[in-house]
């Protein structure tokens, strides 16, 4: 049975034009940019990687509710260096 799932998978076409959605989080991760920067210099840079890309893909900013999350932990955790880089001033 498994056999002949996998030869139907692997003899599929793949459809002649594709479309990628891209998790907008992790591609910002992407672009460098010093860290005195804010986001209005920030934003460019950002638009200007994905251009290069082309435009086959769809970015998406996913929202989190205000109950907690699988990321809430890394948040604080971001969020206490970021006090104690701004309290260093």
């Amino acid at each position: 049975m498994y056999r002949g799932l996998l030869d139907q998978y692997t003899h599929a076409s793949l459809p002649p034009t594709l479309h990628y959605v891209v998790d907008g989080g992790y591609m910002l991760h992407k672009v460098r940019w010093s860290t005195a920067n804010d986001m209005c210099h920030i934003l460019p840079l950002y638009m200007d990687f994905l251009q290069k890309l082309g435009s086959a893909f769809s970015v998406v900013f996913d929202g989190y509710d205000e109950d907690l999350s699988t990321k809430t932990h890394e948040h604080e955790r971001r969020a206490s260096k970021t006090a104690k880089v701004v309290a260093k001033h």
